[in-house]
């Protein structure tokens, strides 16, 4: 008896520590996804994966790209109205490096008319969840994602892209 109640403590403890990963997560993509609608791209940049950082040359590279990629959807009439963290996907663990892909939900103005748009991320955490740094996955493929991080594996699958959708009023 004392045995299974050793083990139900420690499970219980294992469920909640991955629950407190996950509150991490999903506020922390919050805060990545509130930094993109309010055009705060110094915090898109610093919340960015350290090695999309090192291959670009530098933070404010980074940042500069977010700006000109956000001032050309403004350019063709796209108004990112707000978004909110969908539900995390399966964590993975790869060396010592976990992962996870998440979906961005946006509500977009574009012509007079709302439309609901899913994006995915791809966030990494190499401190156990207590930190996560993200991918945006706009300009990646699954072929090419190992390229910039190199703990990405196969077995992880990728995110359908999916087009916007219309909001009726």
């Amino acid at each position: 008896m004392k045995h299974i109640l050793l083990f139900l403590f420690s499970l219980s403890f294992v469920n909640l520590q991955a629950q407190d990963d996950l509150g991490s997560l999903k506020e922390m993509t919050q805060e990545y996804i509130d930094a993109y609608v309010s055009k705060n791209f110094d915090k898109l940049a610093t919340m960015t994966h350290p090695n999309i950082i090192s291959m670009s040359g530098s933070v404010d590279f980074v940042k500069k790209d977010f700006e000109a990629d956000y001032n050309s959807l403004e350019n063709m009439g796209f108004t990112y109205l707000d978004g909110k963290v969908g539900e995390p996907g399966e964590v993975f663990q790869s060396g010592a490096e976990m992962l996870c892909f998440i979906p961005q939900i946006f509500t977009i103005e574009l012509n007079g008319e709302k439309y609901s748009s899913v994006s995915h991320i791809l966030a990494t955490s190499m401190t156990k969840g207590k930190v996560w740094n993200f991918v945006s996955l706009e300009r990646q493929d699954q072929k090419s994602i190992g390229v910039f991080i190199p703990s990405y594996e196969e077995r992880m699958g990728w995110p359908e892209r999916s087009n916007m959708e219309k909001i009726n009023k």
